[in-house]
């Protein structure tokens, strides 16, 4: 259904905004990167247990007790792989997962030890040769050769790893074993140099093992806050990407072509000495995260998104990005005269310090709209519904709520909501070729995978063509949908009684009408009250 665009002032929009902020796309703890880590140090600690006597006292802590365990651990893993390199690769993650779980309870940091370890190697332990390993047509070479003056964490994985491999394969080098054992016993003896850091080692490890005795399943608790700390900027680096891919799933239900309708990657607009677009040079280069539609045909009008989303005090990045926004929008036009621009913007950092970044944002007057996570399904999908850019969604709405589902009468509302006939010829085309159109007795019908989805996506757009301001203080029973300011929505009796008007041809029953608000509510579509 096609959604009319409200002319909202920006206090309007900052209001709309704080109801329907996200203020967080991820917790650290719920990624991959934090799942990864934790299960790599609780297997070292596993394997330490037993060797320990569950880290009784310091003394079963000793370097020499903890090397033998660890090499042991790693030449009994590597015999269950087939293939040198593999074996090298298992062989020198196992290293370093024992290597960050010394970093992790020491509070040390490979950027220190990998300048301090050769200095105790020289100075202290006086020997800085090791066999170095290498693979030439199949055969295995070793060489004494001299430590490097840097040795990082991987290099020393790597070290013991190679040895270690070649030590189980073969007879002949079975003496690597014993030199795997003198780098990794050395190198734990420079991180646990100190008392104090002994002392960490120990008393982490004992009561990691009495919380596993005593409250099983909780042991992991203890090592939270040091998993966090320590993956806490990789994963703020990976999760910059997280509402880009949030908006592209939303492209996919939306039916939509990855690389035609929309880009997988950033859009580099460059810019000539003249100010034109040309090809990434020396010159200035502005990238946008979507520009829509990408690569389809006779499209002069396309909407250039950009996405901003701070869960937190982001101040010196957000104040650089607003600096920016002026003149590279200005350079744009330039080269794309129709270029409608919309900010993706979203998190609790600029419901708070960023708010007035936010405020700048929107009142910007290049500033076409903006979208955030909660409001894609209407703020985003009116924009592309405002070019006549048609997706197979709106064709799978249109048809739900059409009592004539024949295609002359399909493509005859669409073309009456705005949408050109080759637009329309284009898109049904490409549904039939991917098959998300049914044909029987020379009707169309929603391919059954997608019609719960279409369906909830008719019931939101129900709601914006029946809704109004509501005073939400003085009843109950509403249901709001975000895109037209603050507290927009009906009631359920009114939507109940629209989508008989408005979706004739829908056939929504009660379990499904009761199941697809229960859905959206719980999917932040839409908020009930």
């Amino acid at each position: 259904m096609k959604m009319l665009i409200p002319d909202l002032t920006v206090e309007e929009q900052l209001r709309e905004f704080d109801l329907w902020v996200t203020p967080t796309t991820h917790e650290i703890q719920d990624t991959q990167k934090y799942e990864t880590e934790l299960k790599s140090i609780q297997f070292i600690l596993h394997a330490l247990g037993p060797a320990t006597n569950e880290f009784e006292d310091r003394e079963h802590c000793n370097p020499d007790n903890v090397a033998a365990t660890i090499i042991n651990l790693i030449e009994k893993e590597v015999r269950s792989v087939e293939g040198y390199e593999a074996k090298f690769a298992e062989a020198s993650k196992l290293v370093e997962s024992f290597c960050s779980l010394m970093f992790l309870v020491t509070g040390k940091a490979d950027n220190a030890i990998k300048c301090r370890f050769p200095v105790y190697l020289s100075n202290t332990v006086r020997r800085t040769n090791y066999p170095f390993i290498s693979i030439r047509s199949g055969k295995v070479k070793v060489q004494n050769r001299d430590l490097p003056r840097v040795l990082k964490q991987d290099l020393i994985a790597k070290l013991i790893g190679n040895c270690l491999v070649c030590a189980t394969e073969s007879d002949e080098l079975s003496f690597l074993h014993d030199e795997a054992i003198w780098l990794l016993k050395t190198y734990i003896s420079v991180i646990l140099a100190d008392e104090k850091s002994a002392d960490q080692f120990w008393i982490l490890g004992k009561n990691y093992f009495l919380i596993r005795s005593e409250y099983p399943g909780k042991e992991s608790a203890l090592l939270a806050p040091l998993i966090v700390f320590k993956v806490k900027g990789s994963v703020s680096a990976s999760g910059g990407h997280i509402p880009e891919d949030l908006m592209r799933d939303h492209f996919r239900a939306w039916g939509l072509n990855p690389g035609i309708d929309y880009n997988t990657e950033d859009v580099v607009v460059s810019f000539t000495s003249n100010g034109t677009a040309g090809e990434v040079s020396g010159d200035k280069t502005r990238a946008y995260d979507f520009v829509i539609p990408y690569q389809v045909e006779g499209w002069p009008q396309r909407l250039f998104v950009q996405c901003q989303v701070y869960a937190g005090d982001s101040g010196s990045v957000s104040h650089k990005v607003v600096d920016q926004t002026t003149s590279s929008r200005t350079k744009t036009i330039e080269s794309y005269p129709d270029a409608r621009f919309i900010e993706y913007l979203d998190g609790a950092g600029y419901f708070s310090s960023l708010n007035g970044d936010l405020s700048h944002m929107l009142s910007m007057g290049s500033t076409h709209s903006f979208v955030q996570i909660r409001s894609i399904n209407i703020r985003l999908r009116r924009e592309f519904q405002d070019i006549g850019f048609l997706t197979p969604l709106e064709v799978e709405v249109t048809l739900l709520a059409s009592e004539d589902k024949t295609e002359s009468a399909i493509k005859a509302e669409l073309e009456r909501q705005g949408y050109a006939t080759e637009e329309v010829n284009r898109v049904l085309t490409n549904m039939a070729i991917s098959k998300l159109l049914e044909r029987s007795n020379g009707q169309l019908m929603v391919q059954p995978l997608r019609e719960n989805y279409a369906r909830r996506i008719l019931l939101l757009d129900i709601i914006v063509e029946i809704g109004e301001k509501l005073g939400v203080e003085d009843q109950s029973g509403l249901v709001l949908v975000p895109g037209y300011g603050i507290n927009y929505g009906t009631t359920m009796a009114k939507l109940s009684a629209g989508v008989s008007k408005y979706a004739p041809g829908a056939e929504i029953d009660v379990p499904s009408f009761g199941a697809d608000i229960s859905l959206l509510s719980v999917e932040g579509q839409i908020i009930l009250r």
